[in-house]
């Protein structure tokens, strides 16, 4: 009984392309396929793609596809084919937003630079802090 679940899962799976691109699989992402979609390469002789009953197209051919809420998109032709209702072109999508950008750098610990006239440890130059410019590097020249 686990072990037919088991595979039931594992066919249901890569049926679907679920996941992320992998070198052994069909799935993909970048080439021709759209930004922040994850496309499936299909050829004759490889399954039907789940949802196939919709299909339209040439299945002599090769087929870059990825589907959604609305149906099946063939990236090669821009051609959807809807879960009902004859194909039409896809739909552009919407622009990929580019991740926000990294937090600044967290500010150094306190420390006081050499030099200064009441210092409080640490001293920014014994606890690696280049303050001021060029003090970790004079403090590594200096022989003892």
């Amino acid at each position: 009984m686990v072990l037919a679940v088991a595979g039931t899962m594992a066919a249901g799976g890569s049926a679907v392309g679920v996941g992320t691109a992998s070198a052994d699989g069909p799935s993909y992402n970048g080439g021709n396929c759209p930004g922040g979609m994850t496309c499936t390469h299909w050829c004759p002789g490889d399954p039907l793609p789940p949802g196939s009953q919709v299909l339209g197209w040439d299945w002599n051919v090769c087929h870059d596809w990825y589907w959604n809420s609305e149906g099946i998109a063939d990236v090669t032709t821009n051609v959807m084919y809807p879960w009902s209702g004859p194909p039409h072109p896809a739909a552009p999508l919407p622009p990929v937003v580019a991740p926000p950008p990294p937090p600044p750098p967290a500010p150094h610990p306190f420390c006081s630079p050499r030099g200064v006239l009441f210092p409080i440890p640490p001293i920014c130059d014994e606890i690696g802090i280049d303050d001021p410019p060029g003090s970790v590097a004079a403090r590594e020249n200096r022989t003892p």
